[in-house]
């Protein structure tokens, strides 16, 4: 048995997490924008107990035009890795391929950056855009890992069940771009579900789009939709909300 196999059957079921890394956006803008407060009023209140003060903020951009550029170049970069990763909870998760594709997207992220600081420079600005992003191996044996992208998988199907149920064109659209590149957490039999879900999901929108045409309702047409495949692949991410207890099955039940 292999350790992935064991971390499933831990939790009471199989999570077979593919092989990958944690991508974690690291991209921070600076300087150029100071905040000076100014001590107004201060006063006693609560008898003497407490005290009240009153100040006034002034704010001081050295380059207007710089600084929106800045946040501007740094959404960009932000996206860069959205593009090139699955979202998963507080980190992004990313195969070979994907880290493969955002290193060669990342050279022109940095080409941005380099240009846009050497302008803020010139222009005598302090304002600056660092752009990067940290990325190392995600530990498939770790049990916390497992739970963590299985409930993403999860989480992201029902979402997509539930906008097609309600026949919500833009609750559709946003669950759709929500489950891009879902089938990379997975492996075998789980990412084919994942895949046969996603699947689906054009032939239920063009019933949708059928029943609009008739004059049906849309919450009316989205209960009739089939979509057992999602549903049957949410089952296989499912887990019991309080895991069993470890069994230790000896050394050799580990197996290569």
């Amino acid at each position: 048995m292999t350790t992935k196999a064991l971390v499933g059957q831990v939790l009471g079921t199989t999570i077979n997490i593919a092989p990958g890394f944690v991508v974690l956006d690291a991209t921070t803008v600076g300087g150029g924008v100071t905040y000076d407060r100014v001590l107004l009023d201060e006063r006693s209140i609560n008898g003497g107990e407490g005290q009240e003060t009153e100040h006034k903020v002034d704010k001081r951009v050295d380059h207007v035009a710089l600084v929106h550029e800045s946040e501007q170049l740094a959404s960009r970069a932000r996206y860069v890795v959205k593009r090139s990763c699955t979202l998963c909870g507080a980190f992004y998760f990313a195969d070979d391929a994907q880290v493969a594709q955002l290193a060669a997207d990342w050279l022109a992220v940095e080409s941005w950056a380099m240009d846009f600081n050497l302008r803020a420079s010139e222009a005598g600005s302090a304002r600056r855009v660092h752009v990067a992003y940290l990325q190392f191996p995600l530990a498939v044996d770790n049990i916390k890992a497992v739970q963590q992208c299985a409930k993403t998988v999860r989480e992201c199907l029902q979402a997509l069940r539930e906008a097609l149920r309600s026949g919500d064109g833009k609750a559709i659209a946003n669950a759709v771009a929500r489950s891009k590149n879902l089938d990379r957490l997975a492996t075998g039999v789980q990412a084919d579900s994942i895949r046969y879900a996603l699947e689906c999901v054009a032939a239920a929108k063009a019933k949708l789009r059928e029943a609009e045409k008739a004059k049906q309702s849309p919450e009316s047409a989205g209960r009739s939709l089939d979509l057992d495949a999602i549903e049957a692949a949410e089952a296989l991410f499912t887990m019991p909300e309080t895991p069993p207890a470890p069994v230790d099955m000896g050394d050799e039940s580990l197996g290569s």
